[in-house]
């Protein structure tokens, strides 16, 4: 997504920063990435649900490889492939009457490695 993220657009609809706004007031913290996809595309579908949204699509068959999320609004002919990576530090508590117990990640190596990898699989689906 080129241009500053004010004007990043998911499927040619939605404003991404405000999606992320109006998600973290109502989950600021998840269990895992998936809980974390599940929340973006139903927010997502909320704010528009003429989007068409899909969770774990492997776009090239030939490839083993899937994309977390694939946005697209078909009267637009506009789309999106989202990767997520929702890396975690040790936490427990709770968000209101929800606890949490977040075991430690952080950045290690092979999670920026990850991060990387997600960047080239995207590359490649857009191209």
């Amino acid at each position: 997504m080129g241009g500053s993220p004010d004007t990043w657009r998911v499927a040619g609809s939605l404003r991404l920063e405000e999606v992320l706004a109006r998600l973290s007031a109502t989950r600021p913290v998840f269990h895992s990435e998936a809980d974390f996809q599940h929340h973006l595309a139903w927010e997502m579908h909320l704010m528009d649900p003429a989007l068409r949204i899909r969770l774990e699509v492997r776009p090239d068959p030939a490839l083993r490889e899937q994309v977390d999320l694939l946005v697209d609004r078909p009267d637009s002919g506009m789309g999106t492939a989202i990767e997520l990576k929702y890396l975690k530090a040790w936490w427990q508590g709770a968000v209101g009457t929800e606890d949490f117990l977040l075991l430690n990640q952080g950045a290690q190596d092979i999670s920026r490695y990850d991060v990387v990898k997600d960047v080239a699989r995207v590359e490649r689906f857009v191209a």
